[in-house]
């Protein structure tokens, strides 16, 4: 049997207690380390690339409109990390927005923990594409 490797992961979530209880929810589970959480985007673009972590999973509704720019921000800063979109709905187009922008996967939020860490590993498991752009541009207001 093949021993399984550890995958990490940051939590973004603008929710804190969503955010906290999702990390320590990822925290208890074998083969995660959840190297942060945090519900700020600057915060999160600069542990991005400092850490570099195998997955993101957050959710970016900071506001009504969909934020795929966000998602392009943490991809730049952190080349080679895997997006996960990990909201509790969708509008009309939102999906599409956010994998035209690079996320792997799109998930809802009420998966259980099991359910979330299996997409979680199979989306770390795939090779990611890096992005040539400039990881130093924040995303547009």
């Amino acid at each position: 049997m093949d021993e399984q490797r550890t995958i990490s992961v940051m939590v973004v979530d603008q929710h804190q207690e969503v955010c906290e209880a999702l990390a320590r929810g990822l925290k208890g589970l074998p083969g995660f380390h959840v190297l942060s959480h945090t519900g700020n985007l600057v915060l999160a673009a600069e542990l991005a690339h400092q850490f570099r972590p195998d997955v993101i999973i957050a959710d970016f509704k900071w506001s009504e409109t969909p934020r795929p720019d966000a998602l392009r921000w943490l991809a730049r800063v952190s080349p080679g990390t895997r997006m996960v979109v990990y909201t509790s709905y969708f509008t009309d187009g939102e999906r599409e927005a956010f994998e035209s922008a690079g996320a792997e996967h799109c998930l809802l939020k009420g998966l259980s923990l099991k359910e979330l860490a299996d997409q979680l590993r199979k989306v770390a498991s795939r090779k990611a594409v890096d992005s040539a752009a400039n990881p130093y541009s924040p995303p547009a207001a």
